[in-house]
């Protein structure tokens, strides 16, 4: 965890999976793994800034994302399925 949160990992990915890199199941991967962490972790992970900021860049990321776009659908297609 300490590599994790000196390195910027979150970070690195939140920015990898809003640049474009195989977006198909990159953002859905960053989000299931932000989720798991959160879920594991006690409530002074959040407030980390090695976290904090990536996960508010990769939630507005996603908000920004226009309704309509093909991107879009893509994306709320892949989530679904992890859901299932």
């Amino acid at each position: 965890m300490e590599y994790f949160l000196n390195n910027e990992i979150l970070k690195q990915l939140v920015k990898m999976s809003e640049e474009g890199q195989p977006v198909i199941g990159l953002r859905t991967e960053v989000i299931k793994s932000l989720t798991s962490l959160v879920s594991l972790m006690d409530d002074s992970f959040l407030t980390q800034h090695a976290v904090h900021k990536p996960a508010l860049d990769l939630i507005k990321s996603c908000i920004d994302q226009p309704v309509n776009s093909p991107r879009s659908a893509v994306i709320e297609e892949e989530v679904v399925r992890t859901e299932r």
